[in-house]
């Protein structure tokens, strides 16, 4: 009797975990299937529902999983963190890591706003840690999170220049140089700017925010900054040039004007 009891408990225990949702499996030899994602263990293992058949997906069976909609908790994390509450944010972003969807389409997420909180906390050495981990799995399988992989490596980088680590940057910043992507491009064109500028190489830091402000078009967000920087530097040098510039940046970007 008493171990009936307790089975029953274990039973309504787990059932209140288990909660359909309607996702995707990309399995390694190409399908995909539409299912209803039934459950998920702590290793990944998932149990789904394809036309009215339960079946598992072991972690080696598939290369991803998503469900279809964002879960709130993750939603309210992420929003935390672009509103600037950043230690509430890292909790719920830890939660939503130790649950179900670290492995149905979270866990990248996770990390790269965690990262971008720990590093607006200060915590600059917890932040590298967790990007490094990002760049080590390699760029993800579902393409949809590539705009995030590539923002772990801006902010990688970033971090690398803000705390004087140019040899650690400049790896990150050649990749993303050569990248079809405007924005990462010209990212790193600025990113070379700022550092000649920390070295006290104004010329060439110049230089460098030249090639964004004058070879990408208008709606790169990096050729703004780039004009900023170079007005400002120009300014500094009393270079009659800044007018030019300024100019542009006036034309252009007026929100930007100071």
């Amino acid at each position: 009797m008493k171990k009936t009891f307790i089975a029953l408990v274990s039973l309504i225990l787990t059932a209140q975990f288990v909660k359909a949702e309607p996702g995707m499996i990309a399995k390694k030899d190409g399908k995909k299937i539409n299912c209803e994602i039934l459950n998920v263990d702590a290793v990944g293992t998932i149990e789904y529902e394809e036309n009215k058949f339960k079946s598992k997906a072991k972690p080696g069976d598939y290369l991803y999983a998503k469900v279809s909609k964002v879960p709130t908790d993750y939603a309210n994390a992420e929003k935390l963190a672009k509103a600037g509450n950043y230690q509430n944010a890292v909790s719920a972003l830890d939660a939503v890591y130790a649950s179900k969807y670290r492995f149905l389409g979270y866990e990248l997420p996770c990390l790269y706003w965690k990262a971008f909180c720990l590093e607006k906390l200060g915590k600059d050495a917890d932040a590298v840690k967790i990007l490094k981990d990002i760049q080590s799995a390699g760029q993800p399988a579902d393409k949809t999170l590539d705009s995030l992989y590539y923002d772990s490596k801006k902010l990688l980088a970033s971090i690398y220049v803000k705390q004087n680590k140019y040899d650690d940057a400049y790896p990150i910043l050649t990749e993303l140089g050569n990248s079809s992507n405007d924005s990462l491009a010209a990212y790193s064109f600025n990113m070379r700017g700022e550092i000649l500028n920390k070295q006290g190489k104004k010329k060439e830091a110049v230089l460098k925010y030249m090639i964004t402000a004058l070879l990408f078009p208008k709606n790169v967000p990096e050729r703004a900054d780039s004009l900023v920087n170079i007005v400002a530097i120009l300014k500094e040098q009393n270079d009659n040039r800044a007018i030019k510039f300024e100019e542009m940046l006036k034309a252009d970007y007026p929100d930007k004007v100071k």
